[in-house]
This record gives C-alpha cells, structure tokens and sequence, in this order.
C-alpha cells in the first residue's frame, strides 16, 4: 500500500506498531473540513487494520496512566473499530 494513510508529523512508526498514536494539533483545525479531514484519516488508519489513540497534550504529562491504558488496551484489541 502506497498511500499516506496518517498524519505525517507522527514521530511513531505506525507501520511497525499497528497502533496510531493521536496527539491534537488543534493549529490544524481551522474549520469543519479540517475536522472531517481528521475523521476521514482516522477511517483509513482504521480500515487499514491499525488501533487510532487520541489523547490531548496534556494528558501524557497529567494522567500518563490513563494514555498508558488506552494504548494498552488498542494493542489488546483485535478489530480496530
């Protein structure tokens, strides 16, 4: 598959992994399309076969635990939906 299916500022190796960290770039959303465009990423990763994690910038810093379990739990899971 040659088509850039994730966000192309992803410091992960996404491929490697099957799972696509999210971290918000909230500069990125400028209106609704940028919105849907994210949504529509997200759809490919999953269809793809790979886990999508969103968390916020914050979180990795206030609640790592909670980022831990989510990743935790999309490595776990056996469909991406």
């Amino acid at each position: 598959m040659n088509q850039e299916i994730g966000p192309r500022d992803s410091p992960w190796d996404v491929q490697s992994r099957g799972w696509a960290p999210a971290p918000p770039g909230l500069g990125k959303y400028n209106d609704r399309n940028d919105a849907i465009e994210q949504l529509e990423r997200d759809r490919r990763l999953r269809d793809a076969g790979f886990q999508v994690v969103h968390f916020t910038w914050k979180e990795p810093f206030g609640t790592p635990e909670l980022v831990l379990s989510r990743i935790r739990k999309a490595i776990a899971t056996t469909t991406p939906y």
